[in-house]
């Protein structure tokens, strides 16, 4: 498997500079490369995107270009969510089909919990830089929430959004 940093420099997106501002910044502050690129301003999300698919071999989705369905966010706990830095974007109920996006869909640990805790449920993985970006997870969460709010019509839809907005603000509290 190819890392991210090679891909990212035969592909032209990047310079040896620019890599090797970003891992000064990661050695410093911790994180991922993509994350220190992106806010760097090395490499568009786009590009990144595009690299990782091809690193882990799963499709990559942009987070703030799809809809946050309420049946998805309700499949997984969110401290589960939060701790593991997922998000689950989608849920096919005729096709008992998940959709995920996280930072390493490869992560066999992640893989067998997510299986365990979703039973039958088939589960499509994706890749995804901005769960990955903010510096606190808490933020990425309310930027979520705030995504799904737009996304979500239905007065049942509308309480999800504010109960899981909640638990976000109150972990923000902490």
């Amino acid at each position: 498997m190819k890392r991210i940093d090679e891909i990212l420099l035969e592909q032209g997106k990047v310079c040896e500079k620019d890599i090797a501002n970003a891992l000064s910044r990661q050695k410093a502050i911790g994180g991922k490369l993509c994350s220190h690129l992106l806010d760097l301003g090395a490499a568009s999300e786009a590009d990144l995107l595009r690299a990782l698919s091809e690193h882990f071999g799963v499709p990559a989705v942009p987070i703030s270009a799809v809809e946050i369905t309420s049946d998805a966010l309700d499949l997984i706990p969110f401290n589960l969510a939060v701790s593991r830095v997922i998000l689950p974007f989608q849920y096919d109920r005729e096709k008992n089909l998940v959709k995920i996006a996280c930072v390493d869909p490869n992560d066999t640990e992640l893989r067998t919990e997510l299986s365990y805790l979703l039973g039958r449920s088939a589960i499509e993985y994706f890749v995804e830089v901005e769960l990955a970006s903010p510096a606190n997870p808490v933020e990425l969460w309310l930027e979520v929430g705030a995504h799904a709010r737009l996304c979500l019509t239905s007065e049942a839809q509308l309480e999800l959004a504010a109960r899981f907005l909640h638990h976000i603000e109150a972990l923000a509290a902490c």
